[in-house]
This record gives structure tokens, C-alpha cells and sequence, in this order.
């Protein structure tokens, strides 16, 4: 017997509520036509079926194969690397408020002196 949380998208809080309603297993789930679990608050017609069908995949693949396990890698890969993030690096430039001799806007003000 799977476990009903050895589902793919069923949590804690999903879990209580499909008990609720009689749904205790993965067994039960996959076996739950759409319309009974759409009855339940909360459950969409596409979410409905999504849990069914990952309820039905727990049940061939196994309970182990059914949720995606994350390793260190891919952890390490989510992190900030902190390249090209942060205080104006990578972005463009950042105004500071102060206008360059260099920026054209501030030539055109400026008449040009006479010697």
C-alpha cells in the first residue's frame, strides 16, 4: 500500500483534506474518477487530474520514483552564484544623479565661451 503523500503534489495539507473525503492511499486517488475529487474544495479539473495521474505513476514507477529528489548538486546550483547580481554590476548603469561632461544632454546646455 503507497502511501497517499508518496504522491507527487500531495503535501501535508492536501493529504488531511482528500481524508476527509475517504481518500486515504495512492491506491484510492489513482482509483478516484476526476468529477469526486473536483466535489472537494480546493481541487480544480486540472489539478484533479494531475493528482490521478501522478497517483497512477506512484503505483507503476514505485513510491521511491515518484517524486523528484533534489541532490547537492542541484542545490548548489539554485543558490545565488552573486555574478552579475547586486549593487549595479551587470545590469547597466545606475543614475547617481550627478551628470558627466561626457553625457550629451549636458553639452547641449552649455554655450561655449569666447577667448
Amino acid at each position: 500500500m503507497t502511501q497517499i503523500t508518496d504522491v507527487r503534489g500531495v503535501l501535508a495539507f492536501t493529504a488531511k483534506v482528500l481524508e476527509k473525503h475517504g481518500i486515504t492511499t495512492a491506491e484510492a486517488l489513482a482509483n478516484t474518477p476526476v468529477k469526486t475529487l473536483v466535489e472537494i474544495p480546493g481541487f480544480g479539473e486540472l489539478r484533479a487530474s494531475r493528482l490521478i495521474r501522478d497517483a497512477q505513476r506512484a503505483l507503476t514507477q514505485g513510491a521511491s520514483q515518484s517524486k523528484p529528489k533534489t541532490k547537492a548538486k542541484d542545490k548548489k546550483k539554485s543558490k545565488k552564484s552573486g555574478k552579475g547580481k547586486g549593487k549595479g554590476k551587470g545590469k547597466g548603469k545606475k543614475s547617481t544623479g550627478i551628470k558627466k561632461s561626457s553625457d550629451k544632454k549636458s553639452k547641449k546646455g552649455k554655450k561655449k565661451k569666447k577667448k
